[in-house]
C-alpha cells in the first residue's frame, strides 16, 4: 500500500503458500512464522489487537550478504478463488455428536433444574461411557507385527512427501460428495445438475417439464426386489380431451342401455356400452388401458361423474387426470357433442345399408367409432393423417377390418373349428376374447359368439338357391 508506513500480511495467503502462521494469542504455543522448509523462524508481537513482526528496509549490503526467505508467492492471490480445506461431513457428525453428554429424565431435570450439569447417577444414558466401553472391548494382535523392523525405522527413510505439481492449489476444486442421511433424495436443481452434469438453471427446466411419479419408498436396509406400482406405465395423452354418454333409447342384446364416448377434437374416438350410467368409471378404466390417460378431461355435469365421492372421481385421481366441467345447456364446451354426432350418423347410415336391427348398437357403434380412428381426414389438425397416428404416434394395422363389413353373411365353424359350417352375421372384432383375427359372430340363435374361423359369403354362394332360402 503506498499511503501505510509499514507492510500489510494476509496471513491467509502466507498459509495459501504453506508458510506455517501461529497468530493465535490465546495459544500455549508462541506465536511465530515459520518458513515451508522449518528453516527460518520469526516470533510475533502485539500491541492491543494490533499482532506485527518488527523489520525494516534492507540495504544493498544487506541483501548481498544475508539469506532471502520466501514467505508468500510473487503471483497475483485472489481471495474468492481460494478455497479452504473444510471438515467433511462425516467428522462434522462425530464432532457434534459429542455435544450431548447424557439424556436425563424429565422429572430429574425439572427438579434439578441444572441443565448441563446432571449428575452421573442421574442420566439414563452416556454416550461417554458407550464409547469406552466400545474402545475396551477391542482386542489388538500385535503378532503379526514387525516390531523389530518398525523400530529400526529413520525418519530420513520414510517415503519423501508428495509434493504439488504444476496446477496450483487454488485451480483444484474439491470433489463433490454426494452424502445425505436420508435413503432418498429430494431432486433439487442443485442435486440434479451435479448428478447429470448440467448447469442449476438447466436442471430447474428439466424438473419442470418432467415428472417424477417412480417414487421409492423403501425405508428399511435392502434385503429384497422393491415391488413397482403398475398404474404408472399407462401412456399419456396430450390435449384435452372430452367425455359424454349417449342414451341409445333401447336397450342392446347384451342389456346394455348407455354407451359414453370419449373423444378429442381430432376425431378420435371410442365407446364402451354399459348397463347404466353410474358404471362410468369402467369406461375410463378401459379407456385408460387401451390407449392411455389424458392430461384433462372434460364432461357434463351428471352426478355419476362430478359427484364427490363418486367411483369415477376416483378413478380421475389414481390416473392423475384434471377434471373441467362445462357449463349448463352449453353443449358447444363439450368436444365430444360434435364427434357423437358424427357417430349417430355413421351408425344410422349402418343400419341403413345392412338393414340390422337396432338393438346391435353394442356392436355396430364401436365398429364405427374403430372406422373413425383409422380414416385419414384432413379435418381440423390431422392434414391428411389418422386420428390414431396424430393421437398414439402409431401407424394403424386394418388387416382386421378389410374382409368383412358389419352385419355381412358369414361361414363360421364351432368347437375349435372341427364343427359343422353355420351361417352367421358379422358384427365386429373381438378384443377381448380369442386370438388375433376373432370376430364376434351372430348365429341364428340370436346370442353373439366370438369364433376366429369366419369366412365371407360371396355374391355366388348368395345366389344358389339352399343360401337364398
Amino acid at each position: 500500500m503506498p499511503k501505510l508506513d509499514h507492510s500489510l500480511f494476509n496471513p491467509n495467503q502466507l498459509r495459501h503458500f504453506g508458510t506455517i502462521v501461529q497468530d493465535n494469542p490465546y495459544d500455549p504455543k508462541p506465536m511465530s512464522i515459520k518458513s515451508a522448509d522449518n528453516t527460518f523462524t520469526a516470533c510475533l508481537d502485539s500491541a492491543g489487537t494490533d499482532i506485527f513482526l518488527k523489520t525494516w528496509a534492507p540495504s544493498d549490503a544487506d541483501l548481498r550478504m544475508y539469506p532471502h526467505v520466501v514467505l508468500s508467492s510473487n503471483a497475483q492471490w485472489s481471495p474468492k478463488l481460494v478455497r479452504f480445506p473444510g471438515t467433511s461431513h462425516l467428522d462434522q457428525e462425530e464432532i457434534e455428536s459429542r455435544n450431548v453428554c447424557g439424556v436425563q429424565t424429565m422429572e430429574e431435570c425439572i427438579c434439578d433444574g441444572r441443565i448441563g450439569h446432571e449428575m452421573k447417577e442421574d442420566l439414563m444414558f452416556s454416550i461417554d461411557e458407550l464409547r469406552n466401553g466400545i474402545t475396551s472391548s477391542i482386542r489388538v494382535a500385535h503378532g503379526d507385527l514387525k516390531t523389530g523392523e518398525i523400530s529400526k525405522l529413520r525418519f530420513k527413510e520414510l517415503p519423501p512427501p508428495v509434493l504439488p505439481g504444476p496446477i496450483e492449489e487454488r485451480d483444484i476444486q474439491a470433489p463433490c460428495a454426494f452424502l445425505s442421511g436420508d435413503r432418498h433424495s429430494n431432486t433439487t436443481p442443485v442435486d440434479l445438475s451435479e448428478r447429470w452434469g448440467l448447469s442449476v438453471a438447466q436442471a430447474a427446466l428439466t424438473l419442470k417439464a418432467t415428472t417424477r411419479h417412480l417414487l421409492r419408498s423403501a425405508l428399511m436396509p435392502l434385503a429384497r426386489r422393491c415391488r413397482a406400482d403398475r398404474m404408472f406405465q399407462a401412456p399419456r395423452l396430450e390435449g384435452t380431451w372430452a367425455t359424454d354418454t349417449v342414451d341409445v333409447r333401447c336397450n342392446s342384446v347384451h342389456g346394455e342401455r348407455c354407451c359414453p364416448v370419449c373423444a378429442n377434437k381430432m376425431f378420435f374416438a371410442e365407446a364402451h356400452p354399459m348397463p347404466k350410467k353410474s358404471d362410468c368409471h369402467e369406461t375410463l378404466d378401459n379407456f385408460v388401458n387401451d390407449c392411455g390417460a389424458m392430461d384433462a378431461l372434460i364432461s357434463d355435469g351428471s352426478a355419476e361423474q362430478c359427484g364427490p365421492h363418486t367411483e369415477f372421481q376416483r378413478k380421475m385421481q389414481k390416473h392423475q387426470i384434471q377434471h373441467k366441467r362445462s357449463e349448463k345447456d352449453r353443449p358447444n364446451q363439450n368436444p365430444a357433442e360434435g364427434v357423437i354426432r358424427e357417430v349417430r350418423k355413421k351408425w344410422c347410415r349402418v343400419m341403413f345399408k345392412t338393414n340390422c336391427p337396432k338393438r346391435l348398437w353394442t356392436h355396430g357403434v364401436p365398429y364405427v367409432c374403430a372406422l373413425m380412428r383409422m380414416t385419414t381426414s384432413h379435418a381440423g389438425r390431422l392434414q391428411g393423417r389418422t386420428p390414431i397416428e396424430a393421437v398414439l404416434g402409431e401407424t394403424p394395422d386394418i388387416s382386421e377390418y378389410l374382409d368383412f363389413g358389419f352385419y355381412d353373411w358369414v361361414w363360421f365353424k364351432r368347437d375349435a373349428g372341427i364343427g359343422p359350417t353355420e351361417l352367421g352375421k358379422w358384427l365386429g372384432i373381438s378384443k377381448s376374447t380369442g386370438s388375433l383375427m376373432s370376430y364376434y359372430v351372430l348365429p341364428i340363435t340370436g346370442v353373439p359368439v366370438s369364433r376366429t374361423t369366419v369366412q365371407r359369403v360371396t355374391e355366388l354362394e348368395k345366389q344358389t338357391e339352399a343360401n337364398g332360402s
